[in-house]
């Protein structure tokens, strides 16, 4: 990966402590950054202005919240993945992110 692209996650979850150790690791990763959404209206607003590869649904979104999210981002950039994301440590969210984006896991 060139030096000058990064890839860009937007996770989206209500809890804030879980959201900030997500994008903590995230951002460990050389290449990528990552905004974080709490709310249906902070979803709207971050993939409104700016281009995604990736989006992670981590916890506390119920059914109803979780069909509005996908609903929204099937709208505003239908052809980015949405994974959900279980927990599960660092290893498991960069394998997932990097199945999600097609490459091989970084060592």
């Amino acid at each position: 990966m060139s030096s000058n692209a990064t890839i860009s996650i937007l996770t989206i979850g209500t809890h804030t402590e879980i959201m900030a150790t997500l994008q903590r690791l995230i951002h460990k990763m050389e290449g990528y950054s990552c905004v974080c959404a709490l709310t249906l209206e902070d979803v709207i607003t971050q993939a409104s202005r700016q281009a995604f590869q990736l989006v992670l649904l981590s916890s506390g979104l119920d059914e109803t919240a979780e069909k509005q999210v996908r609903t929204a981002l099937q709208q505003l950039q239908p052809h980015v993945p949405i994974v959900q994301h279980y927990g599960g440590g660092s290893g498991l969210l960069y394998n997932e992110i990097a199945e999600a984006l097609h490459q091989q896991p970084k060592p």
